[in-house]
């Protein structure tokens, strides 16, 4: 099914949008944009590419699907328990009974919903009081929809800064990742791959003040967007040292509002100006140990291997070292994505209790524009398949709590 797609994204690149990959050494080049009298065409030829990647999406939705059906009667588990596995019962928390007033005490961790952003559950709680669906139910349906709109906005992203047959194998890599399982899940993931998509996108157009609220909104969704306010400051550097254009230093300022006004509510709520930080240590042992952790996971292979977290681990090193190969081989990405990855990286590696998980790794999609300029077509397309069944593996073991996502 992959190859056929690979064929169509062949003949729907073959006119309009350039389809040639970057040059020898990985200069990368903007896409030129088509000329006016075939705006149509171009048209066309984005809403075929965008129906083969929504192909792809809707078949590894069934992969994922069964794969959570196996889990779920392999251990015995109801429904809503197999969806909404590890972080999910602190998200169906915060939908019924928001956050508690105080920072719980050790043997309270079912109470530490305070580690989790609070806009995903916002917008659930909103689409559980408008259809009425159950809170699982529609977050699981929310997510479904919103791993589509995830995969159309990585596309669109990637048509900002790489050829259009590079974004749209970029965008299909995408879709078979292992962190894609969580387009299935009661997790806040899929929300922030759009709004990270988003904004990288619309800072490249220079629509600074939408760049910012779209950044604003992501921080308030997952710690992982910080990079979006490093991103946004890096463009308005270069708007303004370029252009200047001080109408840019609208994005950095917007971006941060996000995680700020969540961290004064918690103030407010309990009554701690660090009870964020707090229930992070206490509870999920995450704090800045700049890189002491990720030494231990990388030298202590026997000590580790029983546990399947860390197996999964190692096969995310197996991914940043394929990226890695590719920049080595000469593949670029700009400097705004850039940045923004960089920041993921440096939280991944940085913070105890995080690492090269398969969900952060989705989060830091450009590094699919570095690999996917380093293969060739036929390649990619057989990376999808790997990926993909890794990523039936994943949701098998997310949904039966063998692995902590």
């Amino acid at each position: 099914m992959f190859t056929q797609l690979l064929r169509r994204a062949r003949l729907v690149t073959a006119g309009g949008a350039p389809t040639d990959d970057p040059p020898e050494g990985g200069t990368l080049v903007r896409a030129r944009a088509a000329p006016h009298d075939d705006a149509p065409d171009a048209r066309r030829e984005r809403l075929r590419t965008s129906g083969l990647l929504l192909v792809a999406y809707l078949l590894s939705r069934v992969v994922v699907l069964g794969a959570v059906a196996v889990a779920r009667r392999q251990q015995g588990l109801d429904w809503s328990r197999a969806f909404a596995p590890w972080d999910g019962p602190f998200y169906v928390a915060i939908v019924e009974h928001g956050y508690p007033g105080f920072i719980p005490e050790p043997g309270q961790g079912h109470l530490a919903t305070a580690a989790f952003f609070p806009l995903f559950p916002l917008v659930v709680r909103g689409l559980s009081e408008v259809t009425g669906l159950p809170v699982v139910v529609g977050g699981v349906v929310l997510n479904t929809l919103l791993g589509g709109v995830a995969v159309l906005a990585v596309h669109a992203a990637g048509r900002a800064f790489l050829p259009a047959r590079t974004a749209f194998l970029a965008a299909l890599v995408v879709v078979a990742m292992p962190g894609s399982a969580t387009f299935s899940l009661f997790m806040s993931d899929p929300l922030l791959v759009v709004l990270a998509a988003s904004c990288l996108l619309l800072l490249a157009r220079h629509r600074w003040t939408a760049a910012g609220l779209v950044a604003m909104a992501a921080t308030a969704t997952r710690p992982n967007a910080l990079g979006l306010v490093a991103a946004a400051a890096v463009a308005s550097f270069l708007a303004v040292r370029r252009d200047r254009d001080l109408r840019s230093l609208v994005a950095p300022a917007l971006a941060p509002l996000g995680v700020l006004g969540y961290w004064g509510f918690l103030w407010w709520h309990t009554g701690r100006p660090d009870a964020w930080f707090v229930v992070q240590e206490r509870f999920w042992h995450q704090q800045l140990d700049f890189g002491i952790e990720f030494a231990y996971i990388v030298t202590g292979f026997s000590e580790l291997v029983h546990d399947h977290t860390y197996l999964v681990m190692w096969a995310g090193f197996l991914w940043l070292a394929l990226a890695a190969w590719a920049a080595w081989r000469g593949a670029r990405i700009p400097a705004v994505p850039a940045t923004y990855t960089l920041v993921l990286l440096g939280q991944m590696l940085a913070y105890s209790g995080v690492g090269p998980r398969p969900r952060f790794l989705l989060a830091a999609f450009p590094l699919v524009w570095l690999v996917v300029q380093a293969l060739r077509g036929r390649a990619v397309i057989a990376l999808c398949g790997v990926l993909l069944v890794a990523q039936a593996l994943v949701a098998w073991a997310y949904a039966s709590q063998y692995v902590i996502p």
